[in-house]
């Protein structure tokens, strides 16, 4: 296939007459590459989607694994369920965690071994997954290993309170207020700890607010209607939910914790907010998948989801740069049509949180820095360029 299916993003500030900064998005990202599995067997389709997608790989096949049993009427237990959300919560800490190590502070992790961190879910899933089954729809042989899983988490639990948060992960989560935020960033030496010092030094730490809502929770038959039918390109592409754009990805998802809703209070929706915000999101992630852990001895089985259309299914996976949706319809155990809604499209919608957020800026020297920062922040799941700026 010669179609590249990830693609590259293209942001374009502008300085008006009047001053200010109008910012645009342009994506050539092939928002149809999944038509490619259309005529293909349900085995070849989840076969090949890890060729099309190498980002949030896990994700994907999550998503996918969801529309397929929900189009065949098919249910996994109520264990491999969590195994499967133990693999998507791994994914996420691992995303998260190489976006820090990589982008953060160039040359500040001589001492964390990167392939270490990209295993992460690939080394639980061959622990709970010895088949290479977890996302066989219907399926997956679980083998549930205590010892294994308290050493695999306590590897990973130390990573992130000794090289990230530089406190256990539930003491990070509890900070209420802006001044325990403040003693934190200025009293720990760990690489977000300085990010979060730097933000704060700089005066960056309310910049970019914006309104935009959260993505709320959508039901499968509305996520249909919209991704059917004449007018179903158009929302993939420009996806807006009742009249509104809207956000998904870390903020939209851990605003319930102390430490977010405490920024929240003092910096908004400010990027200061959004760094914590992850790092809230890779903290909360170690006692959830101790949760999910638990809930891998349940062997009961799931009810088949229903309310679609016979052989329409629709799978969604929180992925960890947002909510990613699959729709197949099925023609015996053939893809008959294919539909898939990427977190970048309400993110980086050309009215979305990123380009409201940049257009708050002012233009000036900083003006580099702090726009790559928030669009590191809000977080494509494709390279992409910044370019400042000519003048309107």
């Amino acid at each position: 296939m010669k179609t590249n299916p990830e693609g590259r993003i293209t942001l374009r500030l502008t300085r008006g007459t009047d001053g200010g900064l109008s910012a645009s998005v342009a994506s050539s990202r092939p928002l149809d590459a999944v038509r490619w599995f259309e005529g293909k067997t349900v085995d070849e389709t989840l076969r090949l989607l890890p060729m099309l997608f190498r980002v949030c790989g896990t994700a994907q096949a999550a998503a996918a694994t969801g529309a397929v049993e929900q189009a065949r009427m098919q249910s996994a237990t109520r264990g491999v369920a969590a195994a499967r959300e133990m693999l998507l919560v791994a994914e996420t800490v691992r995303e998260h965690l190489l976006r820090i190590f990589t982008g953060w502070e160039a040359g500040a992790t001589h001492d964390i071994n990167l392939a270490d961190v990209m295993r992460l879910p690939r080394d639980l899933s061959d622990q709970l997954f010895p088949g290479n089954d977890a996302f066989i729809p219907g399926a997956g042989e679980l083998r549930r290993s205590t010892v294994d899983f308290a050493d695999w988490h306590g590897q990973l639990t130390e990573l992130v309170s000794d090289a990230v948060l530089g406190c256990a992960p539930d003491t990070f989560l509890r900070m209420h207020s802006s001044d325990v935020i403040r003693r934190w960033a200025s009293n720990t030496d760990t690489i977000a700890a300085r990010m979060a010092r730097r933000v704060l030094e700089r005066g960056w730490a309310d910049a970019g607010q914006t309104n935009t809502g959260a993505l709320p929770e959508l039901a499968d038959e509305a996520l249909d209607s919209c991704l059917s039918g004449p007018a179903a390109n158009r929302f993939v592409a420009t996806p807006e939910w009742q009249g509104q754009v809207r956000e998904t990805g870390a903020l939209a998802r851990t605003g319930d914790y102390p430490v977010v809703a405490a920024a929240r209070t003092f910096w908004d929706s400010g990027l200061l907010t959004r760094i914590l915000a992850r790092l809230a999101e890779i903290a909360s992630g170690m006692a959830r998948l101790e949760q999910l852990f638990a809930e891998t001895a349940e062997d009961n089985p799931l009810p088949p989801r229903r309310g679609l259309p016979p052989g329409t299914g629709i799978g969604q996976a929180e992925a960890a740069r947002g909510r990613l949706v699959h729709r197949v319809v099925l023609d015996h155990d053939q893809v008959a049509d294919y539909c898939l809604l990427a977190p970048t499209e309400w993110n980086f919608h050309p009215r979305g949180v990123l380009v409201q957020a940049l257009e708050t800026l002012a233009p000036g020297t900083d003006l580099e820095p702090l726009a790559s920062l928030l669009v590191e922040a809000i977080d494509p799941c494709v390279g992409y360029d910044l370019e400042l700026f000519t003048d309107a």
